[in-house]
């Protein structure tokens, strides 16, 4: 599903396809020889790294773009956390169904149970009917989560980059939390962590003392960017229609 979200989010511009697809496929080949099994690259490779991989090479066409647009590239970064996550959320809605990216089985009331049999789970779990942790359900709930407070941020003048740094952090602890729930094949890396997990640490430890700077900057200087309006204009003429509408509500806001 993270292809068909590189080519329908609002950027899709021709650059983006093919960046997305050959970043996936490539990504696809490494961890296929990496795993060397046949069930975990059909499983756990597709539904476990598609996120990443979609959100790096994602990175890496809007730094491209901005970069050829002459757009503010943090400013650019900001306003696509919203349709992002909005677009993990959608992607989340079809492991559901698939029955891949499952979780480990519960006693909890809200367990699923899957009877299909081309379902991803272990074939016995399927006939003997164990309810399992929802876990793509999890994660939509936390994205959505994790869009309220984006969407709620949009009517306050924060410093450039902050509500990606929001939506980084958010993301990754969110993963790292929710893969304790998984039983989908995964192997271990590093310290019981799957590679998921790993990957989201790091994120983490760069990201979260970078987010409490920008708070602290923002409450030394709640108007930090109030001499930068002057680039408001510059930046409309340069940038794609409609493209600075995400949080120009605050700025406006702001200036009356």
């Amino acid at each position: 599903h993270s292809y068909v979200l590189c080519l329908f989010s609002p950027f899709s511009k021709p650059l983006s396809r093919p960046f997305g697809l050959d970043f996936l496929l490539r990504k696809y080949l490494i961890f296929s020889w990496f795993m060397g099994d046949e069930t975990i690259m059909k499983n756990y490779v597709l539904c476990l790294f598609f996120q990443y991989g979609m959100i790096i090479g994602g990175l890496a066409t809007v730094a491209v773009y901005a970069h050829w647009r002459r757009l503010p590239l943090l400013r650019f970064l900001d306003l696509i956390t919203v349709p992002l996550l909005a677009g993990l959320s959608l992607g989340r809605v079809g492991c559901i169904v698939q029955g891949c990216c499952y979780g480990t089985p519960t006693t909890l009331p809200w367990g699923f149970v899957y009877t299909h049999p081309a379902s991803f789970l272990p074939a016995d779990w399927i006939a003997r009917r164990v309810p399992i942790h929802p876990a793509p359900l999890y994660e939509i709930l936390w994205f959505l989560a994790l869009l309220s407070i984006l969407l709620a941020l949009r009517a306050h003048l924060l410093p450039k980059g902050m509500p990606f740094l929001v939506f980084l952090v958010g993301h990754s602890a969110g993963r790292f939390i929710i893969m304790f729930f998984r039983a989908d094949p995964v192997r271990p890396v590093f310290a019981g962590l799957d590679l998921v997990q790993v990957i989201a640490l790091p994120i983490l430890i760069f990201s979260i003392p970078l987010l409490l700077r920008y708070r602290r900057i923002k409450q030394l200087h709640p108007r930090i960017e109030k001499s930068e309006s002057g680039r408001v204009a510059s930046d409309k003429k340069s940038s794609p229609k409609g493209l600075d509408k995400g949080f120009e509500k605050g700025e406006n806001k702001h200036r009356t």
